[in-house]
Parts: C-alpha cells; sequence; structure tokens
C-alpha cells in the first residue's frame, strides 16, 4: 500500500475549486431576446384553420413556451388558428409574447378568404385624365378577385356625368377643376376605386342678363332672380349673385330687408368665369304699409324648448262680448287644418285660463271634439270666444278647448289606438291656428253620419258621437274677419341648410286685399273638395297638400322612394339617408296648373345631433302617413316661398278658393 502524497492531492484540490469557482463566475441568467412565428398554411377561408408555431430566441435556459393571440377569429393554446366568417379577403394578425418575458413578441399574418367569390380589388385609369369643359374621357376599371367573381363596377363621378360604360363628360367649368371618376364592384359595394382628372375651362364668356320675378317688393319679402350668361364655346354658366340693401342666396334669391322708405335695390350676377362680365336688374323695396292685417310669426323650440321646424303665433281670446281677454303664444300656425284649438292650463300645461262658455250638441248636452291630428287627437269641449288677430276679430268664434280639467273620459272611438296629444308635452304648443282652405273643420263629411269627430257627452253617461251641423262646428277665424277674410299669406325668409337656431316671419291676414298681401306673380294650385291636389314622382300621380302645421315635408314612403330610408327608434317618424339626397316632383293642381319642385333631404338624426340648438331645419323630411301614399309638404316648403292660403268659394285676384298659391 502507496503512502498517500498530501501535497499533491491539496494541490488538486485546490484547482478543481478555482475551476468550479470560475466556472460559476462565467455562468448568466437566461435572456429571451426574440420571437419568430410562422403558420401553415398562411391562405385559408372562412372558419378554416392554420396550425401556427413560435420559435423564441435568446441565451440561457429560456423557455420556448408562448402565449397565443389574434384580433380576428380564435387561436387555441396550442398555437391553432380558426378563421373568422368573412365577406370579403380578411388578413388576421397572429401575435406569440413569451411567456418568460412578456415584452418579446412576434406577429404573422395570415390571408382568410370568403367560401365564395370575392373581390379583393378594383383599380381606375382614365384617358385623358386632362381635358376641357364638355370633352369626354374614357374610364376603365379592373376588378381583382377570389374563385368566380363578379368583374361589374357602377360608376360615379363628383362633378359633370358618366355613362355605365365608362365615358366621363367634363363638367363645364368657370376655372380649372378637379374631377374624381369613382368605380364600385357591384357584388362588394366596399371595394372601390377613384381616380382624378383635371378639367379646364373653354369658350368664352361675353354678356350676363339679369330679370328678377318681382320687380317691386315689400320689406322682408323676396324675389327669384336668374342669370343669363352669353358666350362662345363650351363656356360656364355660373354667377355669384350679390346685392345691397338686402341678401342674395346662390340660387339668385333675392330677400329684401326692413326699409322706411321705397328703395331701388340692384341684384347683380357676375360670370365666374369672368369676372369683368356681369349684369344687374333693379327690384324695388316698399316700406309695409301700415295696417291690422299683419300677425308675427316665429319658428323656435316652442314652449317645451323641443319642438323643431314649427310656425307660431300669438292671438287674443276674449269671454264673447267682454273685455276679459288673455293673450295666448306659441299657437301653431296650421294652414292645413280649420278652427282655434285653444290648450287649458293646468294639468294639461297650456296658457289658457279663462272660463269661455261651452257649446252645447243638438240634444242639450255638452258639445265635445276628437280632433284627428297627423300624429294622433285632441280631446276637448267646443266653446264660443272672440278671436282677435292683430287688429281683427272674429266674433263668437267655435273654439275647442284642449285638455280642459273636469271634462268627460277619452271615448274609445275617438283614441282608436292613436296617441293622445291634448297636452304641452305632446302637442308641443299651447295651441292650434288652424288657417287652411276650409270654413269649418269637418264640413258637411260630420252633417252626414256621426265620425268619430264631434260627441255628445251627458253627465254621468259616456259620450257618443254624433252628427252636427256646418253652423255649429269648429271655424276657421279668417272667413269671419270684419276684412282681410279671404285667406292668407304665410311668408318666411329661406334658411340655408342645416339650418338655424330661430327665424321671423309673417302671417298677413287676406289675400290681395292690401298693399302688403298682393299676388305679385304667384299662381295658384286649386284642389278638390278634400283640400288636394295631385303631385307627380316618377310618372306617378299622388295627393297632395302644403300645411305650415306639418314639421317636415312628409312624402311617400321608403318602399316607393328607395334612396331615403326611415330613421331608428324615436326619429322612425323621419327619413335618415346616408347623404342629402335631391328629390324632384311637381306639383299640379286641379287647374292644371304646374310646378316643378326640387328639395334636400338629409338625415334627421344627424341634424338633430350635430346641431342641438336649431329649432329650423329647411331638409327635414319623413314617410307619409296617409293611406293612399300621398306628399304632404310640410313648413319647410314655405321657407323662401310666399304660399298664400284660399278659402273655399272665398273670391281673391287669383279666383275663388280653395286654392294655394305661391
Amino acid at each position: 500500500m502507496k503512502r498517500v502524497d498530501v501535497g499533491k492531492w491539496l494541490l488538486l484540490s485546490l484547482v478543481l475549486a478555482v475551476l468550479a469557482l470560475l466556472a460559476a463566475c462565467g455562468s448568466s441568467s437566461p435572456t429571451v431576446t426574440s420571437v419568430s412565428v410562422a403558420c401553415t398554411p398562411n391562405t385559408i377561408t372562412s372558419g378554416g384553420t392554420s396550425q401556427c408555431g413560435a420559435v423564441v430566441g435568446g441565451s440561457g435556459n429560456i423557455k420556448q413556451t408562448v402565449v397565443w393571440s389574434s384580433n380576428q377569429g380564435s387561436i387555441s393554446s396550442s398555437g391553432l388558428f380558426t378563421a373568422p366568417m368573412v365577406t370579403s379577403q380578411q388578413r388576421p394578425v397572429i401575435t406569440a409574447v413569451s411567456s418568460q418575458n412578456s415584452a418579446q413578441s412576434g406577429t404573422y399574418q395570415i390571408t382568410v378568404n370568403p367560401t365564395g367569390p370575392s373581390i379583393t380589388s378594383v383599380s381606375v385609369s382614365c384617358s385623358p385624365s386632362v381635358l376641357q369643359s364638355a370633352q369626354t374621357s374614357q374610364c376603365s376599371a379592373m376588378v381583382n378577385g377570389i374563385g368566380n367573381f363578379d368583374n361589374a363596377v357602377t360608376w360615379s363621378v363628383s362633378s359633370g356625368s358618366i355613362s355605365g360604360s365608362g365615358v366621363l363628360t367634363a363638367p363645364i367649368v368657370p376655372t380649372n377643376t378637379q374631377v374624381t371618376a369613382t368605380a364600385t364592384s357591384v357584388q362588394d359595394n366596399t371595394k372601390s376605386a377613384f381616380t382624378t382628372l383635371n378639367i379646364s375651362p373653354a369658350g368664352t364668356v361675353s354678356s350676363v342678363t339679369v330679370s328678377c320675378a318681382l320687380s317691386t317688393i315689400q320689406s322682408n319679402q323676396d324675389s327669384q332672380c336668374t342669370a343669363t350668361v352669353g358666350g362662345t364655346g363650351s363656356f360656364s354658366p355660373a354667377v355669384t349673385w350679390a346685392a345691397s340693401p338686402g341678401t342674395t342666396t346662390p340660387s339668385g334669391l333675392y330677400v329684401a330687408p326692413t326699409v322706411s322708405t321705397s328703395t331701388a335695390v340692384p341684384v347683380t350676377a357676375t360670370s365666374v368665369q369672368n369676372s369683368a362680365q356681369a349684369g344687374s336688374a333693379t327690384v324695388t323695396v316698399n316700406p309695409v304699409a301700415a295696417g291690422n292685417n299683419v300677425v308675427p310669426v316665429t319658428v323656435d323650440a316652442g314652449p317645451t324648448n323641443s319642438y323643431v321646424n314649427g310656425a307660431f303665433a300669438s292671438a287674443t281670446i276674449c269671454v264673447p262680448g267682454t273685455a276679459t281677454c288673455q293673450t295666448i303664444d306659441h299657437l301653431l300656425v296650421d294652414t292645413g287644418s280649420a278652427g282655434v284649438r285653444l290648450l287649458a292650463s293646468g294639468a294639461a300645461g297650456g296658457e289658457l285660463g279663462l272660463a269661455l262658455p261651452q257649446k252645447l250638441a243638438p240634444d242639450g248636452n255638452p258639445l265635445n271634439e276628437c280632433f284627428p291630428l297627423a300624429d294622433g287627437f285632441v280631446w276637448g269641449p267646443v266653446a264660443q270666444a272672440d278671436v282677435m288677430l292683430d287688429g281683427e276679430q272674429a266674433s263668437t268664434l267655435a273654439v275647442q278647448v284642449i285638455g280642459q280639467a273636469g271634462e268627460s273620459s277619452v271615448p274609445g272611438t275617438c283614441s282608436n289606438g292613436t296617441t293622445d296629444l291634448s297636452a304641452l308635452s305632446a302637442l308641443g304648443a299651447n295651441g292650434i291656428l288652424g288657417v287652411g282652405l276650409f270654413t269649418q273643420d269637418c264640413g258637411t263629411a260630420c252633417t252626414q253620419a256621426p265620425t268619430n269627430v264631434y260627441y255628445s257627452c251627458p253627465s254621468g253617461a259616456a259620450c257618443h258621437p254624433i252628427t252636427l251641423a256646418t253652423t255649429s262646428q269648429v271655424l276657421n277665424p279668417v272667413p269671419f274677419l270684419p276684412g282681410d277674410n279671404n285667406g292668407v299669406l304665410l311668408q318666411l325668409p329661406a334658411v340655408t341648410p342645416p339650418g338655424a337656431t330661430t327665424l321671423s316671419g309673417t302671417l298677413f291676414l287676406g289675400i290681395g286685399t292690401q298693399a302688403n298681401n298682393g299676388v305679385g306673380s304667384a299662381a295658384a294650385y286649386t284642389t278638390d273638395s278634400n283640400g288636394n291636389f295631385l303631385v307627380t314622382y316618377n310618372g306617378t300621380n299622388y295627393p297632395g297638400s302644403i300645411s305650415s302645421g306639418l314639421n317636415a315635408n312628409n312624402l311617400l314612403n321608403s318602399t316607393t322612394v328607395p334612396q331615403l330610408p326611415a330613421c331608428t327608434g324615436n326619429f322612425s317618424q323621419y327619413y335618415c339617408p346616408a347623404s342629402t339626397q335631391s328629390i324632384s316632383a311637381t306639383n299640379v293642381g286641379i287647374n292644371n296648373a304646374s310646378s316643378p319642385i326640387t328639395f334636400g333631404v338629409d338625415n334627421a338624426m344627424d341634424l338633430f345631433t350635430t346641431n342641438p340648438t336649431f329649432a329650423v331645419f329647411p331638409t327635414l323630411a319623413g314617410p307619409s302617413t296617409a293611406v293612399p301614399q300621398a306628399f304632404d309638404w310640410g313648413l319647410p316648403f314655405f321657407y323662401g316661398r310666399n304660399v298664400f292660403t284660399a278659402i273655399e268659394r272665398a273670391n281673391t285676384p287669383l279666383g275663388p278658393g280653395p286654392f294655394w298659391a305661391y
């Protein structure tokens, strides 16, 4: 047995310890520096799957585990991606995050195609892309897709016109102008493309002449002016308008200011293409003649601060034959109905506090009325009152008191499932000033058989419908004025969209009876016995009427006018097109007088939410509730027009009523 060399052993142990120490000092903690991701296959269809994998890079003893996620579809913890259902090509992003270091991640995009043929892109080109006014350019579209897709497109152009085959006709422009031509896939209207063309003017402008429909008007009235531009070649007919004093719209409507003396106003049109060429016409503005037939009108949010397009006026109401009177403001001016209707104070929320004597039914019981409106009904007793409009009084007039406390309950035949508007919160006005075409509110229809309009209301018993002579019905106040009693003129200035907070106008009593209610160049559109003329739209005739009591132009429905979808929810009584729509129709009187009407329709929800302080909206429209379908022109029709309402059988300078004229 050998003897152990203790010195060598100690030396070896020391060396081994030093080596272990050096090994320990040279090691470090694992570090993740990258994550790379790949998926196979990289193109799949709706609902398909792709297996994704991740490689984690770094130093030391790093972990290869990751956390998976995707911005579309779903992915399992093992990296199996399931595609979403798509109608067009999508590019979901797959993300893998290191479980060891969440700051390190990698991504990968997978292409997901619909199961059927799909459109991926559209490209457009036009040749030539530089042209002059009225010249043409051939545009073409390239549609790309997957599968047996449809390569058809629809064409649109920002200005000028373009045919279905892509032939673009440049607009006539006064200055260098850019025009965009857009092709949209028929199969997938989310896929489109456009190109820009440069248009330059052609031809020369040598003259501008101006004429105005009314050469003499009064303060705050208007006159439509037109300009004729002369020249050679494809010159631009565009002009700019100016007048002082007063204002002009881009379409040439001159609106006079308030003047105290007769004032000659030049209305001037200047060529946009050649500002050296201009023309003018003179409109003489006279002060409004003093009279007692002028009723101020205000379009505002009403007593509830929530009304839109409501024209309101005031009237003084008196107990018949006495000086016990009360002025009621914010009565809704309505050229589509007849009769004064006053909302009672108290629970109904109105202003009328007078105790007016109630009329009796033929059987001696109290007489009540259920008056139908476009969106419901109002209920209340028929009473008598002296009604004063400006300085003229209709004496002992049959009126309706709405929502009077202690009155009989609304009969079921009256409500018939419709909305009771007999309170301020529902009606939005302190009453209605009905100055429409007819003398009575129901006429002969209520004399022949009970029509659920007039009711006899015995004490302690249910009310029942009755017939009622025309002389006992609620009456239009205008025919019973001592003068200016053949109709009314409602005058409101033009409004530029989207609208305004308030608007001031005038209700003139009488037609052609004083200097301030002359008919000028207005044309009459006579109606039938129901108060309708015809409105022609797309070759079809519909019943038509003009009612300032409607807060929108109510026309047809979305089935007949598909470009005007109805709004949803609380706005379903209005239209909500995706963009401003221009609608054209023609009013045709029973006397065959006709005039084309073009008006804009905007999205009601956008109008209200974007302009919360506005009460005046000239482009507000909605579907008609009439059966059959109809065109019911509401207050927007009145903006910028002088609209006359002639009472049935009353003589006017335009002939006997009933008619509307403008």
